[in-house]
């Protein structure tokens, strides 16, 4: 509440008395209501306290404008993010950080020191996307745009740099074996590459509804858990010791591509996962969803609000654990689909439903077309995704251009088909009314009404297969 409205402290002291009263009263009388009401209210003034708390710097320099020239020193603090004309990095001077862009050819390393001579500024709005609070979630308040640098001081961190080198030798390799458009695809789909994703292919993306297939999150990250959990068993690993090293290597892997929040979440479930399989355990995944949000807002509140990744990743996720069991019991009757044809249609079906106001809040388009394309999309990804991986893993050391010749063509067939199914007129409604917060709380307290109902009179639960289905899809902007 405290990252959409100024909480007075009045009404905080308030909501956390009324919510004390509802804990005492629950001691003596034992309803169960007033341990609910209890809960509610102090986790609602909590919440806005440190909402409030974190918002604090972003809310002081809101709407303030900054031109100054200045020189100062930094260090890199983030690896070199490539866009069509120019290149990005985040630099800490003390404790700020600070957005710098930089020629396209500029090549500076994790923990160089740099001397900066240019204009500090202030983020500002960018046709109504709030770009400075895009940028505060990532503790980034400030912005110097190609000034004159030198290097002060050469990089001590060797370890990082060598993944950040190794990044770089594939991406090397992957353009010199496959075309313009097959290598942004690529790139983006196994090393989470989306600064050179053109207009043209975005719109694309956006009208065919399958915006989150360049977003490394669930699917991918199952992908890559199998490829490692499948190698160690056929290796001769006892599953509790293949469970244990594959968790270390999905760690690595979000080390390497970068701490997206959707990548976070993923990671976190996926542990709890193959942890809850050492231990004998059944997974819980909507309790597991919401113990992972609950601590990522707790480090980072301004995710919620900022971040588009974060909102549609948790809520496609939420929505297959609670709509996924419906549609199985719908269109298991009507369709006598093959299990995996079912759970992917479901899933598809399932994740649009519960992120449709925040696609067409966000983006404005409403693609029409996004279950069919989901459907044959997610047929042939994984096996895109696995032999991406595969590729990637022997690019690090040798040029396997006779696996370019098995992945390019199914690259060049995901591709074409997005720019078929996304170039038809009726493909997908633009929507430029902004939709009210009326229509938000309407349209989930109706799904929230279905889904209380349905669990009333059909106890389902989710099968292992659809469990294991759950973090192979979900949405992620781009």
């Amino acid at each position: 509440m405290g990252l959409w409205f100024n909480v007075d402290l009045s009404w905080l002291l308030l909501f956390t008395g009324l919510g004390l009263l509802s804990f005492f009263i629950y001691i003596f009388k034992r309803k169960f209501l007033f341990l609910l009401v209890g809960v509610f209210l102090l986790a609602m003034s909590m919440g806005a306290w440190w909402a409030e708390v974190r918002t604090d710097k972003l809310n002081s320099l809101y709407g303030k404008e900054l031109s100054k020239e200045i020189e100062f020193e930094a260090r890199v603090v983030s690896e070199k993010e490539t866009r069509a004309k120019y290149s990005r990095y985040v630099v800490e001077v003390g404790d700020d950080r600070v957005l710098l862009s930089a020629d396209k050819g500029a090549i500076y390393k994790y923990g160089d020191v740099l001397t900066i001579t240019g204009t500090l500024e202030i983020p500002s709005e960018i046709d109504d996307f709030d770009y400075q609070g895009y940028l505060a979630k990532d503790d980034i308040y400030y912005q110097v745009r190609f000034p004159q640098i030198g290097l002060k001081e050469d990089s001590p961190e060797k370890l990082i740099n060598f993944a950040y080198n190794t990044k770089t030798k594939i991406r090397k390799r992957i353009t010199r074996n496959f075309s313009e458009k097959e290598a942004i695809f690529l790139k983006s789909i196994i090393l989470g590459d989306k600064g050179l994703i053109g207009e043209e292919f975005r719109s694309k993306l956006s009208r065919s509804g399958t915006s989150h297939i360049v977003a490394i999150s669930g699917l991918h990250l199952s992908v890559f858990a199998i490829f490692i959990f499948g190698g160690l068993l056929s290796a001769g690993l006892w599953r509790k010791h293949a469970s244990v090293v594959t968790i270390i290597f999905l760690i690595l892997f979000a080390i390497f591509i970068g701490f997206k929040a959707s990548l976070v979440r993923a990671v976190f479930m996926a542990s709890l996962m193959l942890i809850s399989l050492i231990l004998g355990k059944i997974f819980q995944g909507e309790k597991v969803l919401v113990y992972a949000a609950f601590l990522m807002l707790v480090f980072n509140p301004l995710l919620l609000r900022y971040d588009v990744g974060f909102q549609m990743s948790f809520l496609a996720v939420l929505g297959i654990f609670l709509l996924k069991p419906i549609f199985d019991h719908i269109l298991g009757k009507k369709l006598k689909l093959p299990q995996i044809l079912s759970d992917i249609l479901t899933v598809t079906i399932s994740a649009q439903i519960f992120t449709l106001p925040i696609i067409v809040y966000n983006f404005g388009t409403f693609s029409l077309v996004a279950p069919v394309v989901n459907f044959f999309v997610l047929l042939i990804l994984p096996f895109v995704l696995g032999l991406g991986f595969l590729w990637a893993l022997l690019a690090a050391f040798i040029n396997p251009y006779f696996l370019a010749l098995i992945l390019g063509p199914l690259l060049r067939g995901i591709l074409n088909f997005i720019y078929w199914t996304g170039s038809f007129k009726w493909s997908a409604i633009e929507i430029t009314d902004n939709i009210s917060l009326f229509l938000f709380i309407i349209y989930y307290a109706f799904l929230a009404l279905v889904i209380i109902l349905w669990k009333r009179y059909y106890k389902k639960h989710l099968t292992p297969l659809a469990l294991w289905q759950v973090w192979q899809y979900e949405k992620d902007t781009i």
